[in-house]
């Protein structure tokens, strides 16, 4: 656009500027000559270039004649109808109405960009001066918040990396978001992000802080700690790898050289393990290994073999008899007790282990078992009080007689079902426990896996065959395999006194 004013020799100016039409310019003049061909003096806005000079049309060629008539290509830019609304200003170019003509005419984070034959604010920035302030900055132009924005965090081009981990900026600063399933920041370091594989690692296993600890062996860890390996000697018999491998395969008579490789008791005797092998541990009582041979157990009854009575090579002289581990006359015949012969008279000796004769008469020998007798127990004469009225291995107890089963059955490696002895079968006074090695047994096992423990002289069998059980003894099941009274027998166990439940 150029601006003409008319004045007497007036500097080229932006100020006091007055547009006008063409007809009133030359109407007006300027007064007075001064132009080169003594029309009046002109300036221009912008100055005619070198070889022009300013006129009332506009510039014009110094060359040619003043023609005041002429049309000029520099008249004032104008858009019809005026410009307003979302296009309020004018193009000089192109005499068309726009949204902006500079980023000055646009919104804060907005740049003016020309559309085709048009311009337009668009969202972006040139500089920082575009995004408002604070900390907003003009990064690879768009404004971006360099407080918060973690791929330009405290500055442009400050990207925040979370390793296995989602990371954040906070006032400027990056931080550690929260950790990618399967893994965790357990050193609390946020530089190296979440840097624990908490799906195979032992010291954190499926938590940061939750360590596997494998007694007597290796631990692994597969989202829950698991048994890995064993060292050697041990072994993980119950699968449950909290308390690693539990069993010394090595001296577990009932996991002998490996799980559930159990020692079958020899006869008269218990079973150990020694060196992944089963032998002998000892002799019940009254029964001895004359033969060292552990094969056939304790095969040798000391209270009444004459070749070994009351211990292994001890024999008898001609004519006399073992009884009660002592030599004596055919003829003599104490309970519980051993004799002796005295020119071919019985003399009572001394009681058995756990006997007394608590009535002095030796008629009828030692006649009271001390070691389960509540009127004398451990001695003669020595009553239990009423707070424990039972007697076991010669002492007072309140034990129940179901949990000294239990007890029994734990140590001989079997689970007891205390469900059946209570309420399998409604009709039976009770008096009696099951246990077994697999914790299921079946009314047709052997002694081995399946034993009733009995207390009470009126407990049945799991058929109710008919069969008397007798307290303190032990039972297997039905042979054969029919509901008959044909249960086998187990032998006895210590019910030490217990108080019958």
């Amino acid at each position: 656009m150029t601006t003409i004013a008319c004045s007497s020799r007036l500097p080229r100016a932006r100020s006091a500027v007055l547009l006008m039409s063409l007809a009133t310019l030359a109407i007006a003049g300027c007064g007075g000559g001064g132009g080169a061909l003594g029309e009046p003096t002109y300036a221009c806005t912008p100055a005619c270039p070198t070889g022009t000079r300013c006129t009332a049309t506009g510039c014009v060629s110094d060359s040619g004649p003043l023609d005041l008539a002429a049309a000029s290509v520099d008249l004032p830019a104008t858009c019809s109808p005026a410009c307003s609304g979302g296009a309020p200003y004018c193009n000089p170019q192109t005499n068309l109405c726009v949204a902006c003509l500079t980023d000055d005419n646009c919104p804060v984070g907005s740049v003016c960009k020309v559309a085709g034959a048009t311009t337009a604010c668009v969202a972006g920035c040139s500089s920082d001066a575009r995004c408002g302030g604070g900390t907003s900055r003009c990064c690879a132009g768009q404004c971006t918040d360099t407080a918060s924005d973690g791929a330009n965090c405290g500055g442009c081009g400050t990207t925040c990396n979370g390793v296995n981990a989602t990371a954040t900026c906070q006032a400027g600063a990056c931080a550690l978001g929260g950790c990618l399933s399967g893994y965790g920041d357990c050193d609390r370091d946020a530089a190296n992000g979440c840097e624990t594989n908490v799906l195979i690692d032992t010291a954190n296993c499926g938590a940061c802080g939750s360590r596997c600890s494998i007694p007597h062996g290796v631990s692994g860890c597969a989202s829950t700690c698991y048994v890995a390996a064993c060292q050697f000697g041990w072994d993980d018999c119950n699968g449950k790898p909290e308390d690693g491998c539990e069993v010394s395969v090595l001296a577990d008579a009932k996991n002998c050289g490996a799980c559930g490789n159990s020692c079958t008791p020899p006869p008269h005797a218990s079973p150990t393990c020694i060196n992944a092998a089963c032998a002998l541990a000892k002799c019940d009582f009254g029964w001895a290994d004359c033969d060292n041979n552990p094969q056939n157990g304790c095969e040798s009854n000391i209270g009444s073999d004459a070749k070994n009575c009351g211990g292994c090579g001890l024999a008898c002289a001609q004519g006399l008899i073992c009884k009660n581990a002592g030599c004596t006359c055919p003829q003599c015949n104490f309970a519980n007790a051993s004799s002796s012969c005295v020119n071919n008279v019985c003399v009572m000796d001394k009681c058995v282990d756990g006997f007394a004769d608590c009535n002095m008469d030796p008629k009828d020998g030692c006649e009271v078992d001390v070691t389960g007798d509540p009127k004398n127990c451990g001695a003669c004469a020595m009553a239990c009080p009423m707070n424990m009225p039972g007697c076991g291995n010669g002492k007072c107890t309140n034990l129940k007689c179901s949990e000294v089963a239990k007890e029994f059955c734990k140590n001989k490696g079997m689970g007891f079902r205390e469900s059946d002895w209570r309420t399998a079968f409604p009709n039976q006074p009770g008096g009696s426990i099951f246990c077994t090695t697999n914790g299921a047994g079946s009314d047709c096992d052997t002694c081995n896996t399946y034993n009733q423990l009995v207390w009470k002289d009126v407990a049945v069998d799991a058929c109710n065959s008919g069969q008397k059980l007798v307290a303190g003894r032990i039972y297997a099941g039905h042979s054969p395999c029919t509901c008959k009274p044909n249960l086998l027998e187990c032998g006895d166990w210590p019910m030490q006194g217990c108080v019958p439940d």
